[in-house]
């Protein structure tokens, strides 16, 4: 099982700057609908700057989070921290880190059947890129992913 970690509670969610401006949560600091997240050690850096949704890394470990992320439905919002939380893990292709975020969140139900609507309209007319799969193939990996 991975560190990413959502606890059943609420807390108080924090201040989100807007784009350009940088604030850095501690681990164990940061919130998803007023649940809180952890990838281990990493700290969630909330920056415009960054030219994608999210990026994460290993070393130093740490997620990178742009300020619309927090306009994105709730489940897009666990996926995705859950994705770059894999790849702080050190899983850094982005086929096995969806595989491995969906399948943590099925077992820790933060990822369930019903979230499935917010993968589809974000992912099915995305062309990928040389990293990531094209949106329907992205979309068939993480189904097969969460009922293996």
């Amino acid at each position: 099982m991975r560190n990413l970690t959502i606890a059943l509670g609420f807390t108080l969610g924090i201040a989100h700057p807007s784009p350009g401006v940088s604030q850095v949560v501690p681990p164990g600091q940061f919130t998803i609908g007023g649940f809180p997240v952890v990838c281990g050690p990493a700290p969630t850096i909330i920056h415009g700057g960054i030219g994608d949704i999210a990026r994460a890394g290993p070393m130093p470990p740490q997620i990178i989070l742009h300020p619309h992320f927090f306009h994105m439905p709730l489940p897009l919002q666990f996926f995705i921290y859950g994705h770059e939380c894999m790849h702080v893990q050190g899983i850094m292709n982005e086929a096995a880190a969806d595989c491995e975020a969906v399948r943590l969140g099925r077992f820790q139900g933060w990822f369930t059947e019903d979230s499935f609507p917010s993968l589809v309209a974000a992912f099915q007319n995305n062309p990928g890129s040389w990293t990531h799969l094209p949106g329907p193939a992205r979309l068939r990996l993480i189904e097969s992913c969460f009922y293996r």
